[in-house]
């Protein structure tokens, strides 16, 4: 039995899947380009604390859906891209400054066994 706060989360997800597919005009359903998504407790941990950067994360996310991957050199995008349609590893690296501080973050998109999809938002020092 799903609680109210699980059937929120799933119902503003689907929000967003919907908006990233009609702004990028994406004709799969985005989670099957990219599967399920996790955080990690680190990651998880600060957007509890921080309401803004659990608002970038969010944010990120949705760019890493609509195949924007970041911070990384214009050179890697056509390697992204084709790594992207070829269903290989993906990965986003996205900048967050608050108070004069930067945090980075990497959104990877995994595929495994069968083609199974997992994407993941951890620190770059959790790779």
């Amino acid at each position: 039995m799903m609680t109210d706060l699980a059937k929120l989360k799933q119902e503003y997800w689907a929000d967003e899947v919907k908006q990233v597919r009609k702004e990028k005009k994406i004709a799969m359903n985005p989670m099957e380009l990219f599967g399920s998504h996790s955080l990690t407790p680190s990651i998880r941990e600060m957007c509890y604390r921080d309401f803004k950067f659990g608002r970038f994360v969010k944010d990120c996310l949705r760019r890493f859906y609509a195949t924007d991957w970041g911070n990384i050199p214009k050179n890697r995008f056509k390697a992204q891209d084709k790594a992207f349609r070829d269903c290989q590893d993906v990965v986003g690296t996205y900048t967050y400054a608050d108070n004069g501080n930067l945090f980075a973050i990497w959104i990877v998109r995994y595929v495994g066994v069968y083609k199974r999809k997992y994407t993941v938002v951890m620190y770059p020092e959790e790779f």
